[in-house]
């Protein structure tokens, strides 16, 4: 003997694939909101790390290379180390912290500021890396247009006042 009303079984059957068809339309979304999330989170880690770099650098740059002197320039291997150390974080060079960061990208500038006995000598260093998101290396393998180019230029600048 059937113990429920009619109506609610027919309704019961009719809703059996209604939870496959809504996990169906869920998991791409939901992919979605996660291959952002962790693209975001490798976009901040990349931009702190190039940061770091070049903070070290121009600290390095202003306390170390030029030892609290007057500006008088770099030489051109303490620019080779200073640009060395914005690389790879080391001054003696090796594998870089941020893949695709180069020598090139890096620029050290030299500069003062007031007369006499007010002048004082600052250290900037810039640097240009550019980001290729994880999406965009899968690109050409059907996912997306080998023409779409989605990388873009992250810059980094730290100025010190030389010792």
């Amino acid at each position: 003997m059937n113990t429920l009303p009619t109506g609610r079984v027919n309704t019961v059957r009719n809703q059996r694939g209604i939870a496959m068809v809504e996990l169906a339309i869920a998991i791409p979304a939901m992919l979605v909101m996660m291959l952002l999330t962790a693209e975001v989170t490798r976009i901040m880690y990349q931009y702190n790390t190039l940061n770091k770099l070049v903070r070290d650098g121009s600290r390095s740059v202003a306390s170390h290379i030029l030892k609290g002197s007057a500006l008088t320039g770099l030489t051109s291997d303490e620019m080779q180390v200073a640009k060395q150390l914005v690389a790879t974080g080391k001054p003696q060079g090796g594998a870089g912290l941020l893949e695709g960061l180069s020598e090139d990208d890096i620029s050290i500038t030299l500069s003062s500021v007031g007369t006499g006995g007010t002048q004082r000598y600052y250290v900037q260093v810039s640097a240009d890396y550019a980001y290729v998101p994880i999406f965009a290396s899968i690109g050409g393998n059907g996912f997306l247009p080998q023409s779409k180019r989605f990388d873009f230029t992250l810059t980094a600048l730290s100025s010190m006042r030389t010792n």
